[in-house]
């Protein structure tokens, strides 16, 4: 692959990227992986690398039985090679089936499902645990995939890892609200996209390590709701925005705490609510509790910040 087609492919990748729904992108990523090197199947997605575990999110895969991913995945968990690859930023290799010991694991996969040759690497996301990572098979033993494919894979790799991180935020942020940033992290907590500020709000809320908050929670502190749902099997979604929800109140704390910060004093938000006063007060200050504020000016910092 010559200089030309190199500058190609990337424009062709980052316009697609930049245009299309995820799963179409998926569709157009193969389509211009295969006209650099010729492939019967692939799998391809993102590896979370830790010590002594590695495992795989948001993974996608083409012409694979059933069966496959889970085989392939407990047999490179333990593989040496796979263990001292994953040190690498960057690295793409090739495999042929009569290069792997017959009685080793990776043989036995490879025979189950049909496959001759592996063409096979990762490309890090940043200095986290992320890495992308792109498998392509063969199922015939010849050709074999060549050193310069090897090496233009590799080359592709990091653009391939930036143009699904680039398909994927676009799609975050198209599902974002106006003043809501979002992070996209995994079970462990560790994050893997995130909006710009997303961080600061997080920071600011003075909540704890990401993976405490479980899929389908919603909690406040210092006026930020932060709401955790499922993306993917693998994966969670949490969303933050500066607090005009107050899920942790009931609905009736929610009406007397929007008047009251809004000025009214406790017999106006009584009259307004139909209330007794006593039972208004007793509301304010289970508010008071449930927010950590100490008072009014601070309920109403914490509630709306801006």
């Amino acid at each position: 692959m010559n200089r030309s087609d190199l500058s190609d492919f990337v424009i062709q990748l980052t316009e697609s990227a930049t245009r299309l729904a995820p799963l179409d992108f998926h569709r157009n990523l193969i389509r211009l992986v295969r006209s650099i090197a010729r492939f019967d199947a692939a799998w391809w997605g993102w590896s979370v690398i830790r010590e002594r575990h590695l495992s795989f999110v948001h993974a996608q895969t083409i012409n694979l039985d059933a069966g496959f991913v889970d085989a392939a995945r407990a047999q490179l968990a333990t593989d040496p090679f796979v263990q001292s690859a994953r040190r690498l930023r960057l690295f793409a290799q090739t495999l042929h089936h009569d290069e792997v010991d017959p009685g080793s694991s990776a043989a036995r996969v490879l025979r189950d499902f049909g496959i001759a040759q592996v063409l096979a690497g990762h490309s890090q996301v940043a200095d986290g645990p992320f890495n992308f990572f792109m498998s392509v098979y063969r199922r015939a033993p010849e050709p074999r995939f060549t050193r310069e494919e090897a090496a233009d894979f590799r080359i592709l790799l990091r653009h391939l890892q930036q143009a699904l991180s680039l398909s994927l935020r676009l799609s975050l942020e198209a599902s974002a609200s106006r003043k809501e940033e979002w992070a996209l992290a995994d079970d462990a907590g560790a994050v893997f996209l995130q909006s710009a500020g997303f961080p600061a709000l997080h920071r600011q809320a003075g909540l704890g390590p990401i993976a405490e908050v479980a899929p389908g929670a919603s909690v406040v502190r210092s006026g930020i709701v932060l709401r955790a749902e499922r993306y993917s099997d693998d994966l969670r979604l949490l969303r933050a925005a500066p607090g005009t929800d107050l899920p942790q109140l009931t609905t009736r704390e929610r009406q007397v705490c929007r008047l009251y910060i809004d000025g009214l004093s406790r017999r106006e938000v009584a009259a307004a609510l139909g209330l007794s006063e006593n039972t208004v007060r007793n509301q304010i200050a289970a508010i008071y509790r449930k927010t950590g504020s100490r008072d009014r000016i601070d309920l109403l910092r914490k509630m709306d910040p801006q």
